[in-house]
């Protein structure tokens, strides 16, 4: 365990949780969670990285197992599906998206949950954005984008994936769309853009990226330039966090 997955021995707490996947040494997980842990005055726990490419989850998973002190993990790239092949019981939200991003460890099993779909809805309300009814054009048909749209058609919203669209299919989108989601990698080290522009958005689109950093995309630059509301994927690692938290200690932060 020590070779592959050393963050786990070397910590001293006696509970913990924690991130897989990779690359994922700029996470702000660690952040968020040790900010929840000083709210609720939780001084035995910990949050750590546990980095593991695709082919290294089964020893990570079992590693994790064996330690006996997790309550729980998150799961990002690139095992957020491969992760269901380890799990013992799934949500339905689970099931009929596919992918998980979170997982509770009770008695020893794993129980897969996604978080993802309602943090992003929940980073919308913070920005004071009606879903119900609205349009919403969802970039992407990984783990994101269908955790994301399943999250937006249970709240009433009008949500559809696009994967890989023409350029005509992707004009009449975004000339479309009440709320334009990008939830692809695109983006993300701050180059790259999902759409050529935004000159046949209407007035009062609503535009969000799902990437974050220390850098603002090229689709919110042009959101921007073209004065329309928007948001990045800060709000939705930050409220997905806050569920996940909630799954594992039965406490939300806020």
């Amino acid at each position: 365990m020590s070779k592959l997955f050393p963050t786990i021995k070397e910590s001293e707490a006696r509970h913990l949780t924690g991130l897989i996947g990779s690359p994922i040494a700029h996470s702000l997980s660690p952040m968020i969670h040790k900010q929840a842990f000083a709210q609720f005055s939780m001084d035995t726990y910990d949050y750590i990285l546990i980095e593991a490419k695709e082919d290294e989850l089964n020893e990570a998973v079992d590693a994790i197992k064996e330690d006996g002190r997790f309550a729980g993990f998150n799961i990002t790239m690139p095992g957020k599906t491969k992760i269901l092949d380890y799990c013992d019981a799934l949500t339905e939200r689970v099931r009929k998206i596919g992918c998980a991003n979170t997982v509770k460890i009770v008695d020893g099993k794993l129980i897969a949950y996604n978080t993802d779909g309602d943090g992003f809805m929940n980073a919308l309300k913070d920005m004071q954005v009606e879903t119900a009814g609205k349009k919403m054009i969802i970039f992407g048909a990984g783990g994101a984008a269908r955790a994301i749209c399943e999250s937006a058609l249970a709240g009433g919203a009008d949500a559809q994936m696009l994967h890989r669209p023409s350029e005509e299919e992707t004009r009449r989108a975004v000339a479309s769309a009440d709320i334009l989601v990008n939830a692809t990698p695109l983006g993300m080290g701050g180059a790259g853009c999902i759409v050529p522009d935004l000159e046949d958005a209407k007035e009062d689109l609503f535009v969000a990226d799902a990437v974050y950093g220390d850098f603002t995309t090229d689709l919110i630059k042009m959101a921007q330039e073209k004065g329309l509301r928007n948001m990045n994927g800060l709000g939705m690692l930050y409220h997905q966090a806050f569920l996940s938290f909630g799954i594992w200690h039965g406490l939300f932060p806020g």
